[in-house]
């Protein structure tokens, strides 16, 4: 790993070490088609507010968090199924040379790399119209973005 986290990125608040960190609760659903439907919420509305002291009210910070979660995610999916597919990978992987280590990272990234370049646009023009409906809402906008002005 290049970073090390700090040590309170288990726990919500303001750190001796300068590091600040909210809670989120992710919320995932699955419909009886097999969709797929997700939201998030603020813990506590101290983690909320926290969050909107950071540069910009938190909205990158937390943006690069999610991804960074969904990321590894699929990173799992990934490795689970290379290993369905050839169980000496992870052996492979923890005997291995330095080498050989970073080949298979490189292999299991691209893996995720083409997943992710499937599905993100699938998912891009729903969360796109989901949010301005939402900044409509916020706003006390009467109108979605779909209908017609008068």
């Amino acid at each position: 790993m290049k970073n090390i986290p700090p040590s309170g990125l288990f726990t919500p608040g303001e750190h001796e070490d300068g590091s600040s960190t909210v809670a989120l609760t992710v919320y995932a659903c699955t419909d009886s088609k097999g969709f797929v439907w997700s939201a998030h919420a603020f813990q506590t509305d101290e983690d909320a507010q926290r969050a909107s002291q950071w540069p910009g009210g938190g909205t990158r910070h937390l943006a690069h968090a999610l991804l960074t979660e969904a990321v590894r995610r699929e990173s799992f999916v990934c490795a689970l199924v290379a290993l369905s597919q050839d169980e000496a990978t992870l052996e492979a992987y923890q005997n291995g040379t330095a080498e050989t280590q970073q080949h298979l990272v490189e292999v299991l990234a691209k893996k995720v790399e083409l997943n992710l370049k499937d599905v993100v646009p699938k998912l891009t023009e729903g969360a796109a119209q989901e949010v301005l409906l939402m900044l409509c809402q916020q706003l006390g906008q009467q109108k979605t973005p779909t209908e017609k002005p008068e």
